[in-house]
């Protein structure tokens, strides 16, 4: 079975359970829209940090900081100060992936 699959069942029988324990129809709403805000809110917090970051070192990159693509995307992969060879760069980019 996939995980997926498997998710979905237990949200069903989840549900299933609550409706069946009592709970009123506005507090498994309520349960479902705190879940799905937290989901939200703590995405939201991490892509803000890894932006926040990535605008670091793209502030650097006037100031002579390497910046090369990775094999598998299109996003660069950055390293302090050029003092080397690209092709020095190039191998500590592959040794880090």
């Amino acid at each position: 079975m996939d995980y997926k699959k498997y998710s979905l069942e237990n949200l069903e029988n989840w549900l299933h359970d609550a409706m069946e324990s009592g709970a009123t129809p506005q507090e498994i709403y309520d349960v479902v829209i705190d879940v799905v805000q937290e989901s939200y809110y703590h995405h939201k917090h991490h892509a803000s940090y890894a932006y926040d970051l990535l605008n670091k070192f793209t502030n650097h990159a006037s100031a002579g900081i390497v910046s090369l693509t990775g094999p598998d995307s299109d996003e660069p992969i950055v390293l302090g100060p050029y003092t080397g060879s690209v092709e020095e760069y190039e191998q500590a980019i592959m040794e880090r992936l």
